[in-house]
């Protein structure tokens, strides 16, 4: 069975012009995970929200049991603000919505768990092997395998990525913010 990331159907996408604080922060944490963790997200790291992306808010470690709470809601996507007036937010989203948003600017590539040589078992980004007994073959994976494997995939810049990201970092250790980077091409 060939696994997928499957993006929620009901994201509002938002394109680069209005990103701000939780887009370019989203994308400098993806550039360092590149670099030090061959691409592993440690979803802890991020916002996600357990009503849109449910199996990703389980694979973190710390999970608030609160089912009252939600991070698309108390923490909601900021967006870049019309000039002397207040930040935009996009409600309802979190960070892991803006990895869609980076995937849809062509910033980011995401490759899901592959398999061993002989096709028994999914291999973490690292090479490692998942086993045990709560993984399935991946002769046998389910949809439902595939919504669990998303915590395992690996992400990657593109070279228009790596672009963007060099220049957010400069930005950055100029002593700037991240709410007003604008990178030099948006095309």
């Amino acid at each position: 069975m060939q696994i997928k990331w499957n993006d929620r159907p009901n994201r509002t996408r938002v394109p680069m012009n209005q990103w701000s604080k939780s887009h370019w922060s989203t994308l400098a944490y993806v550039e360092d995970r590149t670099v030090n963790d061959q691409g592993l997200i440690c979803w802890d790291h991020l916002t996600v929200s357990h009503a849109n992306w449910p199996f990703l808010f389980a694979a973190r470690a710390r999970t608030n049991q609160d089912t009252t709470y939600d991070a698309g809601k108390q923490y909601p996507l900021v967006l870049r603000s019309h000039p002397g007036g207040t930040p935009n937010v996009v409600p309802g989203h979190c960070e892991v919505d803006a990895l869609m948003d980076m995937v849809d600017a062509g910033l980011i590539k995401i490759q899901m768990p592959k398999t061993n040589a002989d096709g028994s078992y999914f291999l973490k980004p690292n090479g490692q092997p998942l086993t045990g007994d709560e993984w399935a073959s991946p002769k046998f994976a389910t949809g439902f395998d595939e919504a669990r494997l998303m915590a395992w995939a690996s992400f990657s810049l593109t070279e228009r990525g790596r672009e963007i990201a060099n220049e957010l970092r400069a930005w950055k250790a100029s002593g700037e913010q991240y709410a007003t980077f604008e990178p030099k091409t948006t095309d």
